[in-house]
Order: C-alpha cells, then structure tokens, then sequence
C-alpha cells in the first residue's frame, strides 16, 4: 500500500542517517584515540546519541552501547537489530512470510550448486528463518 511504502521510505531514511553517524562517530574517535579514554569516547556517544540525534526514530535505531558502534559504521546498524516476530495476520495475508535475513543464490563452493545464504551479518544463535517441522 501507499503508506506501507511511505512507512518504509521514511525508515530506510532513518537507517542512513545512523549508519552516517556511527561512521563518522568511528572516524573521529580513530582520529583523535590519543585523546580518547574508553570512558571519554563512551560519554561522547551517549551525547550523540541522545542529545545531538533529534529524529527520534534514527535515535532508536542507533547503537545503545558504544562498543557495537564499530560494527554498526563497518556493516550498518540494521546488522544491530533484533528480528521482527509476531507480524499481525493482516500483515502476513499482504506481504506473505518476512524472511529478510537469507537469499537464495549459487554457492561460492565449487560443485556446491544453489543454498540459502545469510543475507546480513547475524549475532550468534539469532534465529535465520522460522521452518515448520513436519513428524
């Protein structure tokens, strides 16, 4: 629907702007290491994060402890964020299943032919795609 693809654009704008700020976060704090504690860069994040992001929604989607920020500059925060569950039917009967976390494609194994491939870095033990098991 048109206020679906609105919702989406809007989020996707968002996603940008954090992955923006944690890079820029990491380049500076490469930068200036020499006068950077752990504690220091630590506050300077929370100062970012919480008073300089005044979009609410990209302040959502920025890393709330400053030792993922590294990995949000390096692979985008979307990397950070926990998979949806739980989608409403209404939600499931438009779009079908979400599995936004593999594509099928060849394997770069030689021989290996086709699979399901991550499609984004996944934290250990995250749940890839929800399978029925049949007895």
């Amino acid at each position: 629907s048109k206020d679906a693809k609105k919702k989406l654009a809007i989020e996707r704008a968002a996603l940008k702007r954090a992955d923006g700020l944690c890079t820029k976060f990491v380049s500076f704090v490469s930068r200036e290491a020499e006068n950077f504690t752990p504690e220091m860069a630590s506050d300077l994040w929370d100062i970012v994060r919480n008073d300089a992001t005044t979009d609410r929604m990209t302040r959502n989607y920025l890393p709330q402890d400053v030792k993922d920020v590294p990995h949000a500059a390096q692979y985008g925060v979307a990397t950070l964020i926990p998979p949806k569950f739980g989608y409403s039917v209404e939600w499931l009967r438009e779009n079908g299943m979400c599995v936004d976390m593999i594509r099928v494609g060849k394997s770069s194994v030689e021989g290996a032919g086709r699979g399901v491939f991550a499609h984004r870095t996944l934290r250990k033990g995250s749940a890839v795609a929800l399978v029925p098991l049949l007895h």
